[in-house]
């Protein structure tokens, strides 16, 4: 026989009952604090949701096996239905090394995922990160994307989990009163949501999933590290030609070819800041970036194509 467990109570056993030595039930307790929208119940597949956000960290892969004890002996003090939690002792993970291993292996689980009438692309992002693309039918749009790591289900190589997520409405505008998910690097992560009158944006740091940061934010590009990291996302699926903040850039710098001076010169401080971190592949800016800087008499030094 089953019983019903919350969130909430779980939360609170762990603080009742840890020690320097659980660290997989610290980890477990800010996840709980920091991406759960209000109360839920636990189930299989939220511990196993849990698990796979650890399985997506270096630092937790290679103690796996640890954090499957720890958090198994915590769900033992509860009864909750255990059969289909993930055996962490047994999973044995993968690193695809192919892009067309990674490819298929994505598309086949997107494909079975794929309970609607939604279509889908995956588009490569260099050999070890694919990018979903997936129109439902009320016209909005997912973005995922997944890293490298899988592991081994019977015949099929299966991706752990989707490491960031985006949602857009019909016009590609984010929409608001969704929980977004970004990842700036493996250890950090960023979720914020959209509102009428502000953004809250959150970090969660570590193998923890420590709250290390919350700002109110008026506009996106007042958070440079988040914005960067979706124009960067973005420009997989939106055409650059619509973009404002492209076509600003590509606009001023059409400006300050027309002068030189001071103003010409922080423009391409700026731009190439931009090309480095958002569009490091894009020709147009590069020419125009290498054009500005004869001007200003710089050398285009680490300008790459």
């Amino acid at each position: 026989m089953t019983s019903q467990v919350t969130t909430a109570q779980l939360a609170k056993r762990i603080t009742q009952n840890i020690t320097h030595d659980n660290a997989g039930r610290v980890a477990l307790f800010h996840f709980i604090k920091n991406t759960c929208r209000g109360d839920e119940e636990v189930t299989t597949q939220f511990i196993n949701d849990f698990f796979a956000e650890c399985l997506l960290l270096p630092s937790w892969q290679e103690k796996r096996v640890e954090l499957y004890k720890d958090i198994k002996e915590l769900l033992y003090q509860f009864q909750i239905n255990l059969d289909q939690l993930w055996d962490l002792q047994k999973m044995q993970l993968v690193m695809l090394q192919s892009a067309q291993n990674l490819y298929s292996a994505v598309k086949f689980h997107e494909a079975k995922l794929n309970k609607e009438s939604t279509t889908f692309r995956v588009i490569p992002d260099g050999e070890h990160r694919m990018v979903v693309l997936r129109k439902n039918p009320d016209g909005n749009f997912i973005v995922r994307t997944y890293g490298n790591t899988a592991y081994i289900q019977g015949k099929d190589v299966v991706p752990v989990k989707y490491d960031q997520e985006l949602v857009y409405g019909p016009t590609l505008e984010l929409c608001m009163g969704v929980t977004q998910s970004i990842r700036l690097s493996a250890h950090t992560q960023i979720r914020f949501e959209i509102s009428e009158n502000s953004i809250i944006a959150q970090t969660l740091s570590g193998f923890a999933f420590r709250q290390s940061q919350i700002v109110e934010l008026k506009y996106l590009s007042d958070f440079t590290p988040l914005f960067f990291h979706l124009k960067k996302l973005e420009k997989f699926y939106v055409y650059r030609a619509s973009d404002p903040f492209y076509m600003e850039l590509i606009q001023n710098i059409d400006r300050a070819l027309q002068g030189s001076g001071p103003a010409s010169r922080k423009t391409l401080e700026e731009a190439q800041i931009i090309f480095d971190q958002v569009f490091p592949d894009d020709k147009v800016l590069y020419m125009k970036l290498k054009e500005l800087a004869k001007l200003v008499a710089l050398s285009p030094r680490d300008l790459q194509g």
